[in-house]
């Protein structure tokens, strides 16, 4: 039984985002695999009732702390917002809520990497297929991506995204020492051509690498890199030029939209998730295609601190951090979802939620 569930969970969850259901004109958005994943939950609640729950709040207050000022917060600026706006964001609020009590119950699960490895040859596979047989999602503009022409964004549609899980799963073969499975994501990473995510690869690999007195792998990682990037193909587009600048531009305009709104609420926040509604109360009204960028900022940290205030974001941090205390934490997994989400609102994704819940249940086996 448990394998049936494991496989179902990986099929689903590789579908990205082809798994997406949308409701109420695309302001609600989850996946089949969410879905699962809370009946997978509900047995669990059958099985160990609420039992695991108070066992880690006792251990680890600082995070219990943090979901009390989440849902304080929001249930504080409930009467700023309508009911459809509320039930909107309370419902991303659930989600992120969710998913830290679901692997609360999943630890007591044994995990295969098996199954890992299955998710990693579909991603891969899907991948690869989506770069050479549909390198363009100019197409779906209307529906509020971004066009990414000749990068590779698989089953994500966003190459932040895709870098980030790419990346993660580099990391983590690259520690369970799987090479062939670390060079396939490297190449991977390479073709997203996303310069935040080969500077925090780097960066993160210095700093590791540094700490363990291992300096040559450094050089080993950054030869291996400038070799795949050398021979990677570079076709048309502005998005393949790593000079670009536009990025640059749009993320710092985000960051003072973001401080904008931060300065008005410093202490309390907004409430998670109604970063939506405060960007159209601040937009000049211009028509424009929607984006799914809308729904946060172009930081993890700024995302939480506009909807959850100064309070929220030391608490937030602080729980960050004690995942680094996890026992054989993936450190390396953490430092680079930590500082990439300085760049994109990566680390409050649910596809990086759950792929790195996966990786520390898995970082002792």
């Amino acid at each position: 039984m448990t394998n049936f569930i494991y496989t179902i969970f990986v099929l689903l969850f590789s579908l990205g985002q082809l798994g997406r259901i949308s409701l109420s004109n695309s302001q609600i958005n989850f996946y089949f695999y969410e879905v699962f994943l809370i009946i997978c939950l509900a047995g669990f609640f059958v099985k160990y009732k609420i039992k695991p729950l108070p066992e880690f709040f006792k251990r680890e207050k600082i995070i219990k702390y943090f979901f009390i000022w989440l849902v304080t917060t929001f249930l504080v600026r409930i009467p700023d917002f309508s009911f459809n706006q509320n039930l909107i964001s309370g419902l991303y609020l659930l989600r992120l809520l969710f998913y830290p009590v679901f692997f609360i119950y999943l630890k007591k699960i044994k995990l295969d990497i098996k199954y890992i490895n299955l998710l990693s040859v579909l991603i891969i596979i899907s991948s690869f297929i989506q770069y050479f047989f549909y390198p363009d999602l100019r197409n779906l503009i209307y529906q509020g991506w971004d066009p990414h022409l000749n990068r590779m964004f698989g089953i994500y549609f966003d190459t932040s995204i895709a870098a980030s899980i790419y990346s993660i799963l580099f990391l983590f073969f690259l520690r369970k020492k799987n090479y062939l499975f670390s060079i396939l994501f490297l190449i991977c990473v390479v073709l997203t051509f996303s310069r935040s995510a080969y500077l925090v690869l780097l960066l993160t690999l210095i700093i590791t690498y540094a700490f363990s007195k291992n300096l040559k792998n450094i050089f080993i990682f950054i030869a291996v890199f400038l070799f795949i990037f050398a021979v990677a193909p570079k076709n048309f587009g502005n998005g393949v030029e790593l000079t670009r600048i536009f990025t640059v531009n749009s993320r710092i305009a985000d960051y003072k939209t973001a401080f904008s709104a931060a300065i008005k609420s410093p202490i309390i926040g907004y409430g998670y998730n109604r970063i939506k509604f405060i960007k159209s109360s601040q937009s000049d009204g211009l028509a424009t295609y929607p984006s799914h960028s809308n729904s946060a900022y172009s930081s993890s940290y700024l995302t939480i601190l506009v909807t959850t205030g100064i309070i929220g974001l030391i608490l937030f941090l602080a729980s960050l951090s004690r995942l680094f205390f996890v026992k054989d934490a993936p450190i390396a997994i953490l430092v680079f979802a930590s500082l990439v989400s300085f760049t994109d609102n990566i680390i409050l994704h649910p596809f990086v939620m759950m792929l790195l819940g996966v990786t520390i249940l898995l970082s002792d086996r």
